[in-house]
Formats: structure tokens, sequence, C-alpha cells
């Protein structure tokens, strides 16, 4: 027998048995070959043993056993019935037919052939004197009884089939559509994300282009031999300073593109406030809105995915910026503000625009539905989704300055992070050179300059093909290595060959990439033990990278 617990609905349903119970005392009444009150007695033990519904059946046996025993049971009880209403000449016969209907709703073929056997066996055992005498009436009454039950056996089972078919069609057709709408719910959620980066760009350029200029403007005057001397240390100073800020932005905005919406961790939901304001602070410069941020201290760490939230954050935050500046109002302002409310931390964000009209305040979280002639009416929809996958609620509060977005998380146990992998031993193969592999000249320049006080060697190569062909000629004693490398093969496929071909030995490695790692090489980083470094990195913790290696 094989388990179909999603068919299972009891061996016989209690009120058609409430029926029989009624028929038969009624047709009973006058009937002297029933044994009264033991028909009665054996009804009532059916009627309870059926409505019960397994509850009376030890807990510990597996669903199917327990349908086998339910079953037998049942057959037992109507064996007693057929006993006490006048064995093989009653009509009760026909009872049998309800277990073996209820074995080809519950099992496969193999069970419905076990069940119609064991009813034959119990209605052949009836019919068993009569058959010892050679009565021939007694074996064409067990014959037809034999054929009607396997008849309907085959009729049902096959009947039975057929729903099962189709309903194992509906689950997967239904599957199929789930898994369709959270496509398109990841699809719209990117999308949405996509639009709001959109609305950043112009912010972010003017932010660069003010560092760039610092630099460009210095390094121009350091290089120029006809104006005055100047402070080298204070241009180089000044130059530093800018790198670290055009750093800054690009990280904040990797941050918020990145596309790992799906993983939760312990997030400090005001750091993650506050990123967001300093990536729109431009936008606001330039439509004369004033933002306050009134952030408590004691928030304790919440436990979301951190790129979703801050979505969230942000297409809030472009309503009200839209809904001040279609408003012309002299002087907007935006709060954001963060607060602790027994179990669940509270986020707000709030404008002192026209507000949300009463009329359409229970309509704007429909998808599709938007006031603006240039809006998708996605952006609310696409919020409270994303802030109910985290547990939490986004409501509109009425209130009579402006529009009030609050956002309620619950305040979980967040997750333990994670160790860090212990530093691997200083290597100590002393082949006595550095392979570089990084496609920018540039770059292999710099950093072979800053391996200039180890005093080894450096070999350069400007992509993967050239640094695996090194590998094989000489293995290094530290490989410095890009992920993304024009031409030629992959960072996966490098990887791969690495590790297939066991290149690196004692071969320390670190990754020196400007953009994130995917997910399936980030995993390869953490198995191996390598050093991640993001480009631009400061010299220091370069140094901290390789000098386990290099000095040990």
């Amino acid at each position: 027998m094989s388990e179909r617990h999603d068919w299972f609905s009891g061996p016989v349903d209690g009120v058609a048995f409430a029926l029989i119970m009624v028929v038969a005392a009624f047709l009973g009444r006058e009937n002297p070959n029933f044994i009264y009150p033991g028909i009665l007695y054996c009804f009532l033990g059916l009627l309870l043993f059926n409505f019960a519904d397994f509850s009376i059946l030890p807990r510990w046996l597996a669903e199917t056993r327990r349908a086998v025993l339910k079953l037998l049971v049942n057959i037992f009880l109507l064996t007693l019935v057929l006993r006490c209403s006048g064995g093989p000449g009653s009509y009760f016969w026909v009872l049998f037919l309800l277990p073996v209907f209820n074995a080809c709703l519950s099992f496969a073929a193999r069970g419905v052939l076990a069940a119609t056997a064991a009813v034959l066996a119990v209605l052949a055992a009836f019919h068993l004197e009569g058959l010892r005498n050679g009565s021939a009436a007694e074996a064409l009454q067990l014959l037809v009884k034999a054929a009607i039950v396997a008849a309907s056996a085959f009729v049902v089972m096959r009947v039975a089939a057929r729903e099962r078919e189709a309903r194992l069609r509906l689950e997967a057709e239904r599957r199929r559509m789930e898994l369709e709408r959270a496509r398109a719910r990841e699809q719209l959620q990117r999308m949405d994300r996509l639009a709001t980066l959109g609305t950043l760009t112009a912010g972010v350029a003017h932010e660069l282009n003010t560092p760039l200029t610092t630099i460009l403007g210095y390094a121009q005057l350091g290089l120029d031999d006809t104006g005055p001397a100047l402070d080298l240390p204070h241009i180089l100073g000044r130059i530093e300073d800018s790198v670290r800020r055009c750093r800054q932005i690009i990280q904040d905005m990797l941050a918020f593109s990145r596309q790992k919406t799906g993983t939760r961790a312990s997030c400090d939901v005001n750091q993650l406030v506050r990123e967001c304001v300093a990536l729109k602070q431009h936008d606001w410069l330039a439509d004369r809105i004033s933002v306050e941020s009134r952030l408590e201290a004691d928030i304790p760490p919440l436990l979301l995915s951190g790129s979703q939230f801050q979505q969230v954050i942000f297409n809030l935050l472009v309503n009200a910026q839209q809904a001040l500046r279609a408003a012309a109002v002299a002087q907007g302002r935006i709060v954001l503000a963060t607060r602790r409310d027994g179990g669940d931390v509270l986020v707000s964000v709030q404008d002192n625009g026209p507000g949300v009209p009463a009329p359409i305040a229970g309509r704007i979280w429909e998808p599709f539905f938007t006031t603006k002639p240039e809006g998708t009416g996605l952006g609310l929809a696409i919020c409270r989704q994303i802030v109910e996958s985290q547990g939490g609620t986004l409501t509109l509060e009425t209130s009579s300055r402006g529009a009030l977005f609050v956002i309620r998380l619950p305040v979980a146990s967040a997750e333990t992070p994670a160790k860090p992998a212990a530093s691997a031993a200083p290597r100590r193969d002393r082949s006595g050179h550095v392979l570089v592999a990084d496609d920018d000249s540039a770059t292999r320049e710099v950093l072979a300059r800053m391996l200039a006080p180890y005093g080894l060697p450096v070999v350069q190569a400007g992509d993967f093909d050239a640094a695996l062909a090194e590998l094989r000629r000489r293995p290094p004693r530290l490989l410095l290595c890009d992920l993304h490398m024009p031409g030629g093969r992959g960072a996966m496929d490098f990887f791969r060959g690495l590790r297939r071909d066991n290149l690196l030995g004692a071969t320390a490695v670190v990754i020196v990439s400007g953009f994130p790692p995917g997910s399936v090489v980030e995993d390869i980083i953490r198995e191996e033990g390598w050093v991640y470094l993001h480009k631009p990195f400061e010299i220091d913790s370069f140094r901290k990278a390789v000098d386990p290696v290099l000095s040990g």
C-alpha cells in the first residue's frame, strides 16, 4: 500500500452510517433474523468509532498504518452487523462496499486489492457452511456478491484515479501560478528599485563631480612646473580626502542597488536611515527642502533585509519630495523619526505638504493606482508588501500637517553574527615572488609600488589566461587578483580551474575588486579563507591583508 494522505477522509462516512442505522431500525423492526439489541450496539460502535476520526487510535502510528488499522476495524464491525442481522441472507452485506470504496480513495492498486480480498474473505466465511453442503444457491449467491464487489472496486478505483490525476494537475498549476506571482513580485520590486536609483543619478553625479574636480585640480597643479611651489603633503591630503568621499558615495549606491534583497540579518535601523538621507541630500537642496532626523539612540538591532528596508524609505522620501514640489510649498520640510514602542520599533516619514485627501487615502495601497501623470502606481503597494514580508506593517496616519507614513517593525532576536574565519597560518612557500592579476595597468603599477617594501619580485598579468599560465609555470607566494577582467575566461572558470588542477598549493590569495562578488564566488572566497578587499581600499587595509603572508 502506498500513502495517499491527501485523499483520505476516513474509511466510512459517519453520516452515511447514521442514515443506514435509521433505515435498518425501520426495516428490521419485525425481522426475526435481527438480533436485538446486538445489531444496534454494532451500529453504535460504528458511529462512535468513525465520528472519533482517529482520536482513539495510537498517535505513534504512521498515517498510512492508522488508515489501514481503521479500515480493518470497520470491516470487523461490519462483520458483526452482518452476523447480527441474519448472516449470509442479510441485505446488509452491501455495507462492505463502503470500506472497498474508501480503499479506492485512500490507497493505490495494491491497497484496493488487499481491501477487496479481505471483504470477499469475510463474505466467503458466511457462505462456507452452505458451500460445504454443496448448495448451488449458496455458491451462486457468493459469486454474485463477489462480482458486484469486484466490479464496484474496479469502477470506483478508475474514477478515483482520474480524480487524483485531476487534483495533481490542479496542484501543479497552483504551484506554477504561485511561482509566477512570486517572480512577478520580485520583478516589480526590481523595477521599482531601478526607478528609485534613476531618481538618485543626478544627485550622485553632482556629489561625485565635486570631489573629482578637487582631485583633478590638485593633481594638475602638482604636475605644473610653471606655477609657484606647492605644499605636496597638503595636496596629497586633500586628494586623499576627496577619494574617500567618492568611495563612500559609490559604496552607498552599491549597498542600495545590490540585489540580495531576500537576506535578513541584524541591522542598525538608524544607520540605514542615515544612509538614505545622505543619498538624497542633493535633491532636497535643489528643491529647498529641509530634512530633520529624529533618531532615538536606544533603538535595538532588527532582523530584516537592509536593502529592502532602504527601498521602502527611498520610496517614501521620493513621494514626500514630489508632494512638496507639486504643492509648491515655500518651506518644505521632511521629518524622519525612529522610536521604540513596546516590542516594536516605529520608523516614520512625515512632510508638511497637502497630505493625502480622504477620498483616495484608502486606495493608495492598490497596485497601479496613482494620482501622478508620470506615476506607475506601484511604489506604495510594493512598499507595503516589503514591510509585511519583514513581519511589520506600513500605514498612513491622519495628520493635519501633511502625510505621515509609519513603519512598525517587531523587535526580534537578532541573529548572532557569524564569527570570522580564523586567519590562515603564514604561508611557508618561499617561491619568492608575487603575482598581480588586474586588467588595469595603473592599478597593477600602484599595487606593485605598495608591495615594494617587502622586497619581492612582482609579476603582472592583464587577464585570467595570463594569470593561469603564470601559476602553472611558477606558483607565487601571493596572488593579488581582480574579479572582472575582459577577454578570455571569467572569474568562475578561473577559480574552478585553480581548484581542479590544485594550482594554489601554498599560495595565498587576496581578491581586489571594485564590484561585490556574486553569491557563488563569495562562497568560494569564504570556503578557501581568502581575503577580499573592495576597491578603493586604504593602504593600511592592504598591508594588513598581505603582512601575514609576505612577512611570515
